[in-house]
Parts: structure tokens; C-alpha cells; sequence
């Protein structure tokens, strides 16, 4: 394809080139993001608020920076969204709380601080969940983003806004929060791929709700990109780190695949068709002579209760979720449940939810103890089958995205995704389409942690050989519309 032809079609790593080269310009990239914006926002309402006047002052000065032949960053200019959860600069940093509806980010987050050093040019910042709680993109000041893949169906959380605007092509690339494994069910849900890389790689610093600095180690924020190559590029020029091997130098020879197709936990049944979708996925896999095994400890019936017992322990047991989600103590959630039956609450219900089994969790310290203790036994064991040449392929969600309506009736569904952040390990999530057509499918690969190069060069094996989801059409989004009433 022409680099001029429809740019919004190519993948970060291929537009970083043509900026490089000076095949096409910076501004010239923005102007189509902005254009493919204006056409999907109506009924996606994905960004939640735009900058692409300044985008465009800053993609022209990095152009003469260029024209001049001195340096402007890996990407040279590569627009990109972010998660309003990260702070922007001069935008509106709520966390999609409507508490903070006057709040304005007074500086960059760290890790947006850091791509626009490596020359990414921030158009916007993107629709979330309240309180980064859910798989639904909804709250009180931006309205509801649905998947641009089927509208009916859930964006997927706080990375929902960034995943339904690089799945239509909008942008190549955007940040999103994975506290909960958030970004990668947005990824899951929109048909796009999400990186959460090994601890300490990518900053926090910046996101709204702020998290304890124990509660820290298990965010961090996520790269959403069409492809593999591109999640190498941008951690490469964001993190400062030297050039390592390109993916595909990475040999899987000797790699070795554990696969589980259903971990066993209550509440969140692997259905056939996403089973079949993982086996298609491990035989990409075996075809580069990896070995594989079938592994489902013990341990992962107790996801949802390791889980939920490390939060409490990182945010300390003398505190709650209500004050790490910024409620007052003068809120009775009580109340607010009872107002949401009516329709009159200003909470959404995730957050009702997580309040309400907080409180109903936290009295048990021993309890949490022996579960915190397990779960770092995990870790280690986990982290010992895997050793420098494994990886874990699970799913990334029981099933398709849900619709909007059914959201609420699967609260233990993001188990699979939320579990590897508490035990701090690096997870590539993988969209690979399905044989007949239908909504794409994710599947997640977990490594051992500082083994990121060998996930992302079996995620760029899965999708050589399998193939990736097509670019949502703007006719396609608007088409949905005209066939679903959901609003």
C-alpha cells in the first residue's frame, strides 16, 4: 500500500518509518486522525475530549525539526490517545469521576511525558470507565462508548475508548491503564492487541485513582496497537532502553507453551468456541516446533479470592477501596444502590459493586493472609515452569464480549485478565479472527517477568499465521447504528 493511500489502515511501526524516511509528514497524520475521528465519534463517542489543533502546532514543529535533519524522537511525530484516567496536560484529568468534572491536569503523567520525548503527538484523551471499574466504558461526564465491532457489545472498561479508536483506525497506537487487566479486555472486546510489560517498565505516575505505593507494583500502563511489532517499537522508545533483537530473531525452537484452556474459576466458564479459537492458536505455536503441556493448578479456583485478598493487603488493611476510589466517608453506599434502582444514583454500579464487597471482605485478616501467601506461592511456582522459555496461552475472557445488558450478570468474567497483575508478570493480549466471520477472538500470553521479547514474538507468530482482525470501516460503525437501537 502507498503510505499516502489511506494511512490510517498501517501499523505504528510501518507509519514511524515512512515519518523517518519523510515519505509523509506529522501533520499530515494528525489531519487524518481528526478526519477519521469526526466520522466515528458521533456514535462511538470514544474521545472524551480532542486536542488536534494544538497536535497539529506540535506535529509541525517536529516537521521542521525534521526538515532541519536534528533528532525529534523514535516515533518522529506519530499521533496517539490516551486514557483520560493519564494525565494530560491543559485536559481534563476526572478519572470519570464526577467529582473531579472541573479537575485539569496541570502536567503530563509520567508515561505520556515519556512517549511525547520519544515523538508521539497526543490528540486527545479517551473515553473510560468510572473509577477504572467494569467492563463497560461508561460514566456520569462522557457517556457510553460501545465496541465498534458490535454495538450492542462492551468496550471493555477504562481501555475501551483508546481500543474502539485504534480498532477503526482513528490512531496506530494509544495508552490505556491495566490495573484490573482493563486494557486487554478492551483489547479483547474491540478486536485490537494490548501489551502490559514486565514491572517497572512503564511509569504510573499521574494516573487518577492514585494508587498506594504498594498498590503500584500491580499497574501499570498498557500499549494498544494493531500489532506485535508495534508494542516492540513504542516500549523500546518510551523506556529508553537499547535496541534488542528484532522479533523475528527471537527463535521459538525451544520454546515451550503451556496451555489452559479453562482455569476452573467459579463464575467464569471457557465456552467451546473460545476454546476452539486457543487450540487454533497453540498449533500457530507448535508449528514453529515449540513444546507444549496442559497446565491448570490448583490455584486458579482461587483467583477471584487471591486477587481481591492482595489489593486489600496493598492498600493496606487499615484503609479500603472507598478511600482509594475517592468516595467520602459521609457516602452510604447503601443509599446510592437504592437510588440506583430507581435510576437517580450517581455512582455506577461497578462501583456500588466493589464497595459493597469490600466491606464485606476486609474483616477476616487471616483469611487474607493465607490467601496474599498462596498467591506468592503461586507466583513462584508459576514463575519456575515458565523459567526463561515458556509462556502461558490462556483466554483473555470467557467468551465474546458480553452485550451491555448481560455486563453486569458476568462479574467474576475478568478474573482471567485482573489475576496477572497481582502476581506482577508480563501478558500480551492477541485478537486472532474466527473462522466463520464473527466477533474476533483474544487469547493471552503470560511470561516469565523480563521475557517480554519472547511473548511478542510469539504474539507476531500468531498473527503471521493466523492473521489479524480487519480495521473497523466508518460504514461498517454507522451501519450498527441504523440496525441497533442501544441508545
Amino acid at each position: 500500500m502507498h503510505p499516502t493511500a489511506n494511512p490510517v489502515l498501517l501499523p505504528a511501526y510501518e507509519l514511524a518509518e515512512y515519518l523517518r524516511q519523510g515519505k509523509m509528514s506529522a501533520a499530515a497524520l494528525v489531519d487524518a486522525s481528526a478526519a477519521r475521528c469526526a466520522q466515528v465519534q458521533p456514535v462511538l463517542q470514544g474521545l472524551a475530549r480532542e486536542r488536534f489543533d494544538a497536535a497539529r502546532r506540535e506535529a509541525l514543529a517536529v516537521d521542521a525539526l525534521r526538515a532541519r535533519g536534528l533528532p525529534c524522537g523514535e516515533l518522529g511525530g506519530l499521533p496517539m490517545v490516551v486514557a483520560e484516567s493519564f494525565a494530560v496536560e491543559g485536559m481534563l484529568h476526572s478519572g470519570g469521576i464526577w467529582k473531579r468534572a472541573d479537575q485539569v491536569a496541570t502536567r503530563d503523567a509520567a508515561v505520556v511525558a515519556a512517549a511525547r520525548s520519544a515523538g508521539g503527538v497526543v490528540c486527545g484523551v479517551a473515553n473510560i470507565a468510572e473509577r477504572g471499574l467494569g467492563v463497560q466504558t461508561d460514566n456520569l461526564l462522557y457517556g457510553r462508548t460501545p465496541s465498534p465491532r458490535d454495538l450492542r457489545r462492551v468496550a471493555g472498561g477504562s481501555g475501551g475508548g483508546v481500543a474502539s479508536l485504534v480498532a477503526t483506525g482513528c490512531f496506530s497506537w494509544g495508552l490505556a491503564p491495566d490495573t484490573l487487566g482493563e486494557a486487554r479486555i478492551a483489547a479483547h472486546c474491540c478486536g485490537v492487541m494490548a501489551y502490559k510489560p514486565s514491572p517497572g517498565r512503564l511509569p504510573m505516575e499521574g494516573y487518577v485513582p492514585t494508587p498506594t505505593l504498594r498498590g503500584a507494583q500491580y499497574c501499570s500502563p498498557a500499549l494498544i496497537t494493531r500489532h506485535a511489532k508495534d508494542a516492540a517499537l513504542l516500549l523500546r522508545a518510551m523506556s529508553g532502553g537499547p535496541p534488542g533483537p528484532a522479533l523475528e530473531d527471537v527463535h521459538l525452537t525451544w520454546m515451550r507453551v503451556l496451555v489452559c484452556e479453562d482455569p476452573g474459576i467459579p463464575g467464569a466458564a471457557v465456552p467451546r468456541g473460545t476454546r476452539r479459537v486457543l487450540r487454533r492458536a497453540l498449533s500457530a505455536l507448535r508449528a514453529e516446533a515449540a513444546e507444549h503441556e496442559v497446565w491448570r493448578p490448583e490455584q486458579l479456583r482461587w483467583a477471584g479470592e487471591i486477587w481481591l485478598a492482595m489489593m486489600h493487603e496493598a492498600h493496606g488493611l487499615q484503609h479500603s477501596f472507598r478511600d482509594h476510589l475517592g468516595v467520602d466517608a459521609s457516602e452510604s453506599v447503601w443509599k446510592e444502590a437504592t437510588r440506583w434502582l430507581f435510576g437517580r444514583s450517581r455512582w455506577r454500579l461497578p462501583t456500588l459493586s466493589m464497595l459493597a464487597v469490600d466491606r464485606l471482605t476486609r474483616s477476616s485478616y487471616v483469611r487474607i493472609q493465607r490467601l496474599c501467601a498462596l498467591g506468592r506461592r503461586f507466583r513462584e511456582r508459576l514463575c519456575s515452569t515458565l523459567g526463561d522459555d515458556g509462556v502461558l496461552l490462556l483466554p483473555t475472557y470467557p467468551g465474546p464480549p458480553p452485550t451491555h445488558r448481560r455486563a453486569w450478570l458476568e462479574p467474576r468474567a475478568g478474573l482471567l485478565a485482573a489475576l496477572w497483575n497481582v502476581l506482577r508478570l508480563p501478558v500480551v493480549q492477541v485478537s486472532l479472527p474466527t473462522s466463520r466471520g464473527g466477533l474476533p477472538q483474544g487469547v493471552q500470553l503470560v511470561g516469565a517477568p523480563g521475557r517480554d521479547d519472547l511473548l511478542l514474538a510469539a504474539a507476531l507468530t500468531l498473527q503471521r499465521r493466523l492473521g489479524s482482525p480487519p480495521v473497523v470501516g466508518v460504514d461498517t460503525v454507522r451501519r450498527g447504528l441504523r440496525d441497533l437501537s442501544i441508545w
